[in-house]
């Protein structure tokens, strides 16, 4: 019998072990190479075991009971699965298809024992050596505040952590840079090609992606430093094993989970370029099963919000509904007509959840309704701020009812690190702090607990809320058994699918309710208008790119924070001014200047609104700007001369290091394609650069900056920016 089985197309060809089924070859025929180097860490699948006096009981060698390899596909067929403990009844049916340019992998895992599976690995490669040139290669995460870049297969972790077999990487939601899309990608710089991974599964659920580095810890010298046979003093096995991990908790007698796991394709797809190319495969897979807004809402029209807190958990009160209108009055002053409202319920910012009342020494019920009134009045919406599911766990009504809904882990504990401190020092060092707890997402008693005060407020006339902290508590198993859903699922799905409910249940009273999170996941998008994080002066999330429909709050609290402003219009952000950190109003004397600006900027933005901000974001793709011979790009700069020399910069504010002083995003407008570029200067002193659109000749187009009028410019004519300040580049009218 042969020792390998092969299917093949025109892009790849993969080998399994004929006694293991292993992959043992990847081979990418557009590359010449085989992606697998090292044979000897082969692998396919693993799964884990968790038995009460054994939980770390792993899958060891199993052959596959059939194994069925044609030219495009394979299935394979694991029964009575071989474990450390011994055999179980568990059975495994792997399905991998070739499709075009991507490998498709399917899998049934059905456990008829009693013994949870806490652990299924597939897909596994083992041995990965290179993609191209080890040096030339850098992997790409969705980070929650930024495009997030790693060095995975060119550099070996040097330490070996407590409890690691081998060095490792693992990469799920609940790590930085917390994972806004299930998917990653590897780019080779110097032949510019990819590599996309995609974890395909119309459930939201807990997944991780581990790099394990055989066999050891690498030299810590600079650079590639995989460990050589000289070093280690013999010939080991040295490579990376990747694999993608689920958390099922499947058994025979789970009622949640039950017996079989069938969730989800993990996709392994070829591509151009970098990660931008690769996003349009995850866009195309989620479009098939998610619907974005066809239309922008209200809330999501909004530029800017004023962002207040009234109540600290302290008792300290930094003013009272009848302040708040005042300050929001100030607000349009500057051209901002929404403006959040946090801490205005009963014990204030973080404390007493989810007790959503007027707080008596506020004003009451009665000064709350004479709040939104005025704030009606005077044209300006409220954005009420509260939270789906955390609990404070300090109170009488937790110890007599709400300990029964919280999440719990395997051994039946919660976590009680949620605490925010404000006004004493103590508090804002955990000393002597209010603490909350996660309620689980799917208990239907606590949603309704959830759901009639959220809906009173939307009786009483508010028509938007930002739900707090669910982008946390997504990303957690819950064994609560009053749980509904399977402990993978029960926090990450469940939390999409109560904040849509609820939801519901608000527009049922105020038809026209809108919903800012603070939420991570893409899953959010059909229904959740702004995100509340997700942006900072480094970067926006990457869902930017992807998902045009999207956006995030900036935040800015200095009142010297000009390059958040900025960073802001650069990115296409909601700007959430909080002056003093929530605690005052805008006309605070320390603001003048920053809130001159920013009525500037708020200006601006309203007469260039479909070309910058419900716009479809482009990075740095689409344009060019050259400073000092060099052409600034988002991450790298290159001789002008040279475009081919690129270089790495220290970082997304090239500012920081005194290197590039510039910055520019660009942006096309989904109603008429028109494109902008948006140049900033984060330097003290004027900077002078050129400018031009790529996807076309674009001889000449309108500048646009604070306190000037519009203006026509020609790409031959070198412009300056003063510091601190932006330009927007806009296309000409398209005939």
């Amino acid at each position: 019998m042969k020792n390998e089985c092969c299917m093949e197309n025109e892009v790849f060809k993969l080998e399994f072990d004929s006694e293991s089924a292993a992959i043992k070859t990847f081979f990418i025929k557009p590359l010449d190479q085989d992606l697998l180097g090292e044979k000897r860490l082969a692998a396919l699948f693993n799964l884990r075991l968790q038995h009460p006096d054994y939980e770390c009981d792993y899958a060891v060698e199993n052959r596959p009971k059939t194994m069925d390899v044609a030219r495009s596909s394979a299935e394979i067929y694991f029964d009575n699965i071989r474990t450390e403990r011994g055999q179980f009844p568990l059975s495994l049916r792997l399905w991998i298809q070739l499709d075009g340019p991507a490998v498709r992998f399917r899998a049934r895992l059905e456990n008829q024992s009693c013994v949870p599976v806490a652990e299924f690995w597939f897909p596994c490669l083992g041995g990965v050596t290179r993609f191209g040139e080890r040096p030339d290669t850098e992997v790409f995460w969705p980070g929650y505040f930024g495009p997030h870049f790693t060095d995975h297969l060119s550099r070996f972790p040097t330490a070996l952590a407590l409890g690691d077999q081998v060095p490792e990487s693992v990469m799920m939601p609940t790590k930085h840079p917390y994972l806004t899309m299930p998917w990653f990608n590897i780019h080779n710089t110097r032949i510019d090609k990819g590599l996309y991974f995609g974890y395909h599964d119309e459930l939201l659920r807990i997944h991780a992606n581990r790099f394990a580095y055989h066999p050891c810890p690498g030299p810590n010298i600079p650079g590639d430093n995989w460990p050589t046979p000289r070093q280690l003093g013999a010939d080991e096995p040295t490579g990376i094993v990747y694999s993608h991990i689920r958390f099922p908790y499947i058994s025979r007698d789970d009622a949640k989970a039950g017996a079989v796991f069938e969730h989800g394709e993990f996709v392994i797809q070829l591509h151009d370029g970098d990660w931008h190319d690769a996003a349009p495969i995850y866009r195309s897979w989620w479009d098939e099963h998610f619907t974005a807004p066809e239309e922008p809402s209200w809330l999501r029209r909004r530029t800017a919000w004023l962002s207040t807190m009234l109540l600290q958990p302290e008792d300290r009160i930094n003013t009272d509904y009848e302040g708040l209108v005042q300050w929001a009055k100030d607000a349009r002053d500057f051209g901002i007509n929404t403006v959040e409202i946090c801490a205005w319920d009963k014990g204030g910012q973080d404390r007493d959840y989810p007790h959503y009342v007027p707080d008596d020494r506020l004003g009451g019920e009665k000064g709350f309704k004479k709040m939104l009134k005025a704030l009606a009045d005077a044209g300006i919406d409220p954005v009420l701020f509260g939270n789906y599911n955390t609990v404070n766990c300090e109170t009488q009504w937790y110890r007599d009812e709400l300990h029964k809904y919280v999440r719990m882990d395997e051994f039946g504990n919660c976590e009680n690190w949620l605490c925010w401190g404000q006004s004493t020092i103590q508090a804002r060092h955990a000393l002597s702090v209010r603490r909350q707890l996660w309620a689980s997402a799917s208990i239907p008693d606590f949603n309704e607990i959830i759901a009639a005060y959220f809906t009173k407020l939307a009786d009483w006339g508010v028509k938007a809320m930002q739900w707090d902290k669910t982008g946390s508590s997504e990303a957690l198993l819950d064994f609560n058994p009053l749980s509904t859903m399977p402990p993978d699922t029960s926090m990450p799905e469940g939390t999409v699918r109560s904040c849509r409910w609820l939801l519901e249940k608000c527009r049922e009273v105020q038809s026209d309710f809108c919903v800012a999170s603070e939420a991570c996941s893409d899953r959010y998008i059909p229904f959740i208008d702004v995100f509340y994080r997700g942006a900072s002066v480094q970067g926006v999330s990457p869902i930017r790119y992807v998902f045009p429909e999207w956006t995030t709050c900036l935040h800015v609290s200095s009142p010297f924070d000009f390059e958040g402003v900025n960073a802001a219009v650069r990115f296409g952000c909601v700007l959430a001014v909080e002056p003093q950190s929530y605690k005052a109003g805008p006309k605070h004397p320390w603001y003048r200047q920053l809130m001159t600006y920013v009525k500037e900027i708020n200006r601006l933005r309203e007469e260039l609104n479909d070309l910058i901000f419900l716009s479809r974001w482009l990075d740095d793709r689409g344009a060019r700007v050259v400073w000092n011979d060099r052409i600034i790009q988002s991450r790298t700069a290159s001789t002008a001369k040279d475009p081919g020399g690129i270089v790495l910069l220290a970082g997304e504010l090239p500012a920081a290091s005194g290197d590039v002083p510039l910055a520019f995003s660009v942006h096309e407008g989904l109603r008429d394609g028109r494109r902008s570029i948006v140049v900033v200067n984060n330097s003290r002193q004027t900077q002078r650069y050129q400018w031009a659109f790529t996807h076309k000749e674009v001889p000449q187009a309108k500048l646009y900056a604070p306190f000037d009028k519009p203006t026509a410019v020609s790409h031959s004519t070198e412009l300056s920016l003063p510091p601190q300040r932006l330009h927007v580049i806009v296309e000409s009218h398209r005939k």
